[in-house]
């Protein structure tokens, strides 16, 4: 008795090379890319792979016709590298979400990828925060955003735009029909200035949401559909950026203290470790220690050996501390 074949379901395959320093193998893995038929998502962050690595990679997105997600997250790319990535955007018909976080793209770069985003008709998320974007750069995309009708999630966060790309970015949410997401997250954008509120204005009609997080959320601004603008502002308080600097620099405890709902993690660790020491006795007493222990009897003791050895004797004292709290603390529990 025959039975009919059925082939198994071809499943999405990664490659991943994050932290692996892959300079050398970057020919190969350009190479491999240009005839490979399975892989679907590749990761070349942490790598320093630079423009030389972007433009091998960008060569083999030419011809490749499988790979839909692309990372290069922290690999110092420039203009060079942002330009090969745009002319294989123009041609490439699979990649849907391209990652650049933390790079050097700069304005010149986003102006090419620009370029590319009126031509590609694919690509869905495109990441540049942490790349150094100016307001010619977010003008630039703006422009893109125009005539794309792709692209879906935008992240330009932590980049230094200032209120005139918003103004632009905000012209071009007006026929854009597509994009659900646009984080401008701590940006030099601030509520205050004109700009901004000419976005809100103009963006927003009936709907404003604040919720707790700090997370604006202005929806119904798109000409057709259900849009989304997601900015996430640092920067929300009475004072104006110089007020709250100056305030910062003469008492950053102070600081914290009041914006510590901004970034929870950061505020706890800045009053831990932003405090004035009050005394010098702790230093001396590491001094003291060095002295005893670099003696004529102990001279071929290394200075790395040195500093590993009051390492651990500073941190008995920290932990043979935190166990007395504890104890105090299981001492209380158990009275009340």
């Amino acid at each position: 008795m025959f039975q009919r074949f059925t082939p198994a379901p071809t499943l999405p395959i990664t490659l991943e090379f994050e932290y692996r320093s892959i300079e050398l193998g970057l020919v190969a893995l350009s190479t491999g890319l240009k005839t490979n038929s399975t892989l679907t998502t590749l990761i070349v962050s942490h790598n320093s792979i630079e423009d030389r690595g972007a433009k091998l990679i960008s060569e083999a997105l030419k011809t490749n016709v499988t790979l839909t997600t692309l990372s290069l997250k922290e690999n110092e790319v420039t203009l060079i590298g942002a330009q090969a990535l745009s002319e294989a955007l123009k041609t490439n018909s699979t990649l849907t979400t391209l990652d650049l976080e933390g790079n050097l793209i700069l304005d010149h770069g986003a102006e090419v990828l620009s370029v590319a985003l009126k031509i590609n008709s694919t690509l869905t998320t495109l990441d540049l925060q942490h790349n150094e974007i100016r307001d010619n750069g977010a003008q630039a995309l703006s422009d893109a955003l125009k005539t794309n009708s792709t692209l879906i999630t935008l992240n330009l966060s932590y980049n230094l735009i200032q209120p005139n790309g918003a103004q632009a970015l905000s012209e071009a949410l007006k026929t854009n029909s597509t994009l659900i997401t646009l984080n401008l997250g701590t940006n030099c954008i601030y509520f205050k200035e004109r700009a901004m509120t000419t976005l809100i204005n103009e963006l927003v009609k009936d709907y404003k949401k604040q919720d707790r997080d700090g997370v604006l959320r202005l929806a119904d601004f798109a000409p057709t559909g259900w849009a989304k603008l997601v900015m996430y502002q640092q920067h929300v308080a009475k004072l104006s950026a110089k007020n709250e600097l100056d305030e910062f620099k003469d008492n950053p405890h102070l600081f914290w203290k009041k914006h510590k709902g901004l970034h929870d993690d950061v505020a706890a660790v800045a009053r831990r470790f932003l405090c004035i020491q009050s005394t010098s006795c702790e230093a001396e007493r590491v001094f003291s220690k060095a002295g005893y222990l670099t003696t004529n009897r102990k001279s071929n003791l290394s200075t790395t050996h040195l500093r590993h050895i009051l390492f651990s004797n500073s941190m008995t004292k920290a932990l043979t501390a935190l166990q007395k709290e504890r104890e105090k603390v299981k001492d209380i529990a158990t009275t009340a």
